[in-house]
């Protein structure tokens, strides 16, 4: 799967939408998301991760 920054996603598990802020060496993605008032940042792999269509 291709990600570019600016795209929406989630874990293929499950849990909240994400923004892609960053793609590290086309294997990990870092992703940040709110909820409700409180900001997260976390690195995944991209085999974890699937595009939302919005």
């Amino acid at each position: 799967m291709d990600f570019k920054p600016g795209d929406i996603v989630k874990l293929k598990s499950g849990g909240p939408k994400m923004t892609v802020s960053e793609i590290i060496e086309d294997e990990e993605v870092i992703c940040k998301w709110f909820v409700q008032d409180e900001f997260f940042e976390k690195t995944f792999e991209i085999i974890a991760l699937t595009k939302i269509n919005d």
